[in-house]
C-alpha cells in the first residue's frame, strides 16, 4: 500500500509529517538519543558513518 495522503486518511492515520516538523515530534524520552545521533554526524566524516 502506498504512503500517501488517501491511504493515510482510509487507515486514521496521523499525517505524514516531513522536514523541520519532525524535529517538534521528538517525544522528551527519544531527545537524548537523538541528540547524540546529531552529535555523530556533525563530528563524524561522511565516510566513517556506518
Amino acid at each position: 500500500m502506498a504512503d500517501n495522503s488517501y491511504h493515510r486518511q482510509v487507515c486514521v492515520l496521523d499525517a505524514d509529517v516531513a522536514g523541520k516538523d519532525v524535529l517538534l515530534k521528538i517525544s522528551e524520552t527519544n531527545l537524548p538519543e537523538f541528540q547524540k545521533y546529531q552529535n555523530l554526524l556533525s563530528l563524524t566524516p561522511l565516510e566513517r558513518i556506518p
